[in-house]
């Protein structure tokens, strides 16, 4: 999650396979529990606060990385954002 430009986001995997930022208002949300994982942080910019994964959060570049399709950083997010149901051989969501 992330306040982007004052508006809370989530990173999520859109249907391309790339992880990209939705309002969290697009969504209704049932479980309001975080990952005992998570970190956060602030920030300064356009991305004033952080919650996610540790790389998300400890690696300043990461979130450029996955807005520039490096299939590194991809995988740094379907490995630690817990990410299910996604096939990386095919490249989608296993239905």
């Amino acid at each position: 999650m992330a306040l982007l430009n004052n508006t809370l986001g989530v990173l999520l995997v859109g249907e391309d396979g790339w992880p990209s930022y939705f309002p969290l208002d697009r969504f209704v949300v049932t479980d309001w529990q975080l990952p005992s994982e998570w970190e956060f942080t602030t920030r300064t910019g356009f991305m004033s606060a952080v919650w996610g994964y540790p790389t998300l959060i400890r690696d300043r570049d990461h979130f450029g990385a996955l807005r520039s399709r490096r299939e590194s950083a991809r995988r740094i997010f379907l490995e630690e954002s817990g990410v299910r149901g996604f096939d990386e051989e095919a490249d989608r969501f296993i239905d």
